[in-house]
């Protein structure tokens, strides 16, 4: 009767480990608001700090696309860390990449600048 309940106990546990760290697993994957990261081959890992060059500041969003959640506005001026080049994107005739930020939301690259704006 010892024996199996070791035995049952050794099942038991070896089960939940794998089970926690298929948990894990999938849940590096997604952001904050349980959305899934977008990260292609097109994206680029990358570490830069920019400023906010828009008066009227720059959206926050989920997602690198116009359509994607609004979270806030970045106002302008604001130094940026940004970790992640996303997609190439046209928004009022500028062509520049989308960034997400070291906050997790998705910048318009148009309207960022290495330079302090004045």
């Amino acid at each position: 009767m010892k024996k199996l309940f070791c035995v049952v106990f050794i099942f038991f546990s070896i089960g939940f480990s794998v089970f926690s760290q298929q948990q894990t697993n999938n849940s590096i994957d997604e952001k904050k608001d349980n959305q899934p990261q977008l990260l292609t081959q097109s994206y680029e890992s990358i570490y830069v700090f920019m400023y906010v060059t828009s008066r009227s500041g720059l959206i926050q969003r989920s997602a690198p696309t116009m359509n994607s959640v609004r979270y806030g506005n970045y106002p302008f001026r604001t130094h940026l860390l940004l970790e992640v080049r996303g997609p190439r994107d046209t928004i009022n005739g500028i062509t520049n990449y989308w960034y997400r930020t070291n906050h997790g939301y998705w910048v318009f690259g148009g309207y960022l600048s290495e330079q302090y704006p004045r």
